[in-house]
């Protein structure tokens, strides 16, 4: 079984991190080899999921951080999770910025291997670390894929070109994704900020308030919103191949898209019904 450790995270501004690690994990492909991703939410700023699902802070990214002192285990990473409606993982980091700044550096540190450890059960893991910031140094370094988020105009794209010269110089591949509508095509966007991947999303207000814990949409309309169909796109695209073994074969064959898959594009924030 195999998972990405996938690292979400903006230079400034809102441009929705969070409500995209949540759209990714509900539109993860999901299937007899691959279970539910992870969210984890690791903002130095603090952390919005606890308060918008009315969720416990504890356990939590706080008892993350501190369990790090332990051996890696699936079970160190089990023991933090909670469950939101229609089975989505998540570890909540804390409001409070000075308590979540504290957590997210004391993570930062033992906090991939921990990930890594729990990915055999977990599946891939969501990392929304909000702004880039110095506490999130370690878990960008240790991603295997590194999506910078922001918005479309010029100014918030002048802003990421900073980021992504600083992480390019570093040694680190950076995907970009443009949340929203941007006057530029994706080409010119690429080119100037030489992101060899650009991903855009759709801002549809009725989803992201599903995926802020503000109410429901009926299945049919969660199905067919663009802001689902991209994010289950990017997801299938993040997915890594899983190895599997063929009928009469004694070789691994690795399939980009495993098979039995399952659903993508789920919907476990979204209402059953057909309700409008």
């Amino acid at each position: 079984m195999g998972g990405a450790l996938v690292v979400i995270g903006s230079v400034k501004g809102s441009p929705g991190c969070t409500t995209l690690a949540l759209a990714l994990a509900t539109c993860w492909p999901r299937g007899e080899r691959l279970p539910a991703p992870l969210v984890v939410e690791a903002d130095p700023g603090g952390g919005d999921v606890a308060a918008r699902f009315g969720l416990a802070e504890s356990p939590g990214l706080v008892s993350l951080a501190a369990a790090a002192r332990r051996p890696a285990s699936p079970q160190v990473l089990s023991e933090c999770v909670q469950v939101l409606p229609g089975d989505l993982h998540v570890i909540v980091g804390p409001t409070g910025a000075q308590q979540a700044a504290a957590a997210v550096g004391l993570f930062a540190g033992q906090g991939p291997g921990l990930l890594r450890a729990g990915m055999g059960t977990a599946g891939s893991v969501l990392v929304d670390v909000g702004r880039f910031q110095p506490q999130t140094v370690g878990l960008v370094a240790a991603a295997d894929r590194l999506l910078l988020v922001t918005r479309g105009e010029a100014d918030a794209l002048a802003h990421a070109s900073g980021k992504v010269e600083e992480y390019h110089g570093a040694g680190c591949d950076v995907e970009l994704v443009v949340v929203g509508p941007s006057p530029y095509p994706v080409a010119e966007i690429s080119s100037v900020l030489g992101v060899e991947r650009v991903h855009l999303v759709p801002w549809e207000e009725k989803t992201a308030r599903v995926l802020r814990g503000r109410g429901a949409v009926p299945a049919r309309r969660w199905r067919s919103s663009p802001l689902v169909r991209d994010a289950t796109a990017m997801a299938l695209h993040l997915m890594p191949p899983v190895v599997t073994r063929r009928p009469g074969h004694n070789s691994a064959v690795h399939d980009a898209v495993p098979a039995p898959v399952a659903q993508t594009g789920g919907q476990p924030l979204a209402e059953a019904g057909e309700r409008t």
